[in-house]
């Protein structure tokens, strides 16, 4: 269970986390992209073949 907070320190705390985030973000820009464009990297093996037969 979260303990209260005040609003003002809660809105606080978001706005450091978002700050936070946003340097994160900029800082490692391309190591995130690469994560999160697996077709940008090689493939180490071929897809699979495809056959029309197969469930989807």
């Amino acid at each position: 269970m979260l303990s209260e907070l005040s609003d003002e320190a809660a809105a606080q705390i978001q706005h450091l986390l978002s700050k936070w985030f946003l340097w994160f973000s900029a800082a490692y820009r391309e190591p995130i992209r690469r994560y999160y464009e697996p077709w940008s990297m090689p493939s180490r093996r071929p897809p699979p073949r495809h056959r029309i037969d197969d469930p989807f």
